[in-house]
């Protein structure tokens, strides 16, 4: 995220189903106001328990969003995309990570068996296969997507490692159409 400068003085970054590593790394700078989210707060000291497809905060309200490995559990992703277009500023960037595993995007909001999905969706709890379609799904949002490389976004392999961040997958670097 460094390449990017992405994070200003008094930044507010809202990061969805946080990594621990990357959670430990944006709470070394007191001066954002960082914010965590997630549907459950079990045990995982989330700041906000919230369903992404139905945000509790005001348009425009944060500079940076975090949402990697998130849209893939959620069974209407586009309205999710449209929440995260709503609360990103107009300079904002969100940063959106999904598995790319299929050409176009496979999805069945029929099955529901963990058995099934683990089979078809590659884990229990995902809903779809994402292909590169992904691109068109965050441009029908709002957003201008530019997909790279990680080590693109995180120049250093040894934190790309600590943060636990996949090199071989596509980041989505969203900012709101113009």
């Amino acid at each position: 995220m460094k390449r990017y400068r992405v994070v200003k003085p008094h930044s507010r970054v809202l990061h969805f189903a946080p990594e621990p590593a990357i959670r430990q790394h944006f709470l070394q700078y007191p001066h954002l106001r960082y914010v965590t989210t997630d549907v459950d707060v079990a045990g995982l000291g989330i700041d906000v328990c919230a369903d992404i497809t139905k945000l509790p905060f005001s348009d425009h309200t944060f500079d940076l969003i975090l949402c990697m490995h998130v849209l893939e559990h959620v069974p209407n992703d586009r309205l999710a995309m449209y929440e995260l277009h709503r609360i990103l500023q107009p300079t904002g960037l969100a940063l959106v990570m999904v598995p790319i595993t299929v050409n176009t995007t496979v999805e069945d909001p029929t099955i529901t068996d963990p058995v099934l999905r683990e089979r078809l969706f590659g884990q229990f709890d995902h809903v779809r296969r994402y292909g590169n379609d992904v691109v068109s799904r965050l441009a029908a949002a709002g957003f201008t997507v530019k997909p790279v490389q990680v080590n693109d976004v995180v120049t250093d392999l040894m934190e790309i490692d600590y943060m636990g961040l996949p090199v071989q997958e596509t980041l989505f670097v969203c900012r709101r159409a113009a």
